[in-house]
């Protein structure tokens, strides 16, 4: 397994796997008020990182306070 900061895009990320038993997560921090996680079991790290690649971080970050009302 593996613990590892690296970036997805501009934002900085923690990613963490067990290859026994298959089992990770990835943490994003964005625009330094959201942290966006992916975690899950019995698949690949592939599988993971291919879910958190398909978030939109660059809407997220865009939100403006208040937004979510």
């Amino acid at each position: 397994g593996f613990e590892r900061t690296v970036s997805y895009g501009k934002y900085k990320a923690l990613e963490k796997y067990e290859s026994d038993p298959k089992s990770g997560e990835i943490q994003i921090m964005v625009a330094n008020r959201f942290m966006v996680e992916v975690s899950g079991s019995g698949a690949a790290f592939d599988v993971l990182k291919a879910g958190a690649q398909k978030i939109d971080l660059k809407k997220l970050a865009a939100l403006k306070p208040g937004a979510a009302k």
